[in-house]
């Protein structure tokens, strides 16, 4: 199995590094990290933000005709990566989304999500001084019991991640603001594990539970003890519960797998 791997906001490929090389051997030789357009390189910087197009232009032009493909979306990939699967229709037979959702700003029916005014504000400042608008972020993906890993993630990605292009980072929160998934949710047949921490202080965990809840073939994994970033520093941990999906195996003993959204309606 061929699995795509879509970054966040202010990251890039290199954000997976560590989790895509625990993966068990079969995976990890056939996992293909994907950066979003523009924010690998600055020269990139009149690209659009359609990232599920451009995601599933690459997954059609290199699929093999009996090649079974995943994707696997954290943060803002999540939501790409959903998308490209609403998409791409049978030819995804997995789909992992960590710290994802649907919808991410906030509105009347969806008022679990992020106020448009902190978005709008992040776009603005990014103007003026990115480089803060950047940490504050990486900063608040961490959350406060966990000393140590924020230290780690900026030894292993800053500068670098300070001098992603302004202009994609600006197209991706545009993007975080307007997109929704909703409409596509009930059309994908596919497996999904959706995997969220309860202490997430950018996605809120009720968006995960809505996104799982809307899914037709899909589990919850509730994290009680990580962040936004989850598999920071738990890249062992993380590459057995993925890999134990994309097999069609069950999780480690120390994933609490909630009901599924099939189970939950014969609940109804």
């Amino acid at each position: 199995m061929r699995s795509y791997w879509v970054h966040g906001w202010a990251t890039d490929i290199a954000v997976f590094g560590r989790l895509i090389g625990n993966l068990p051997p079969g995976l990890k030789e056939k996992a293909v990290a994907v950066d979003l357009p523009g924010f690998r390189s600055a020269a990139e910087g009149s690209v659009s933000n359609e990232y599920s197009s451009h995601l599933a232009a690459r997954i059609l032009a290199e699929k093999g005709k009996a090649e079974s493909v995943a994707l696997v979306g954290w943060s803002l990939g999540a939501m790409a990566a959903l998308s490209a699967a609403a998409e791409l229709g049978e030819a995804v037979s997995g789909l992992v989304l960590i710290s994802g959702c649907a919808r991410f700003s906030r509105s009347e029916d969806n008022p679990h999500g992020m106020d448009r005014r902190v978005i709008k504000r992040m776009v603005r400042k990014l103007k003026k001084a990115p480089d803060d608008v950047i940490k504050d972020f990486h900063h608040r993906m961490f959350s406060d019991p966990t000393p140590g890993r924020l230290e780690s993630f900026r030894d292993s990605f800053y500068p670098q991640y300070l001098n992603l292009d302004a202009g994609a980072l600006e197209r991706g929160l545009h993007y975080l603001e307007s997109a929704d998934l909703r409409g596509c949710l009930t059309g994908l047949r596919c497996p999904v594990l959706v995997v969220h921490a309860r202490a997430d202080r950018i996605i809120d965990i009720h968006l995960a539970k809505m996104l799982n809840d809307s899914l037709e073939k899909s589990q919850l994994v509730v994290l009680e003890d990580s962040d936004h970033i989850p598999f920071w520093g738990a890249e062992k941990r993380f590459a057995l519960l993925i890999g134990a999906f994309l097999l069609g195996r069950q999780a480690p003993n120390d994933y609490q797998v909630q009901e599924t959204a099939d189970d939950q309606r014969a609940c109804e």
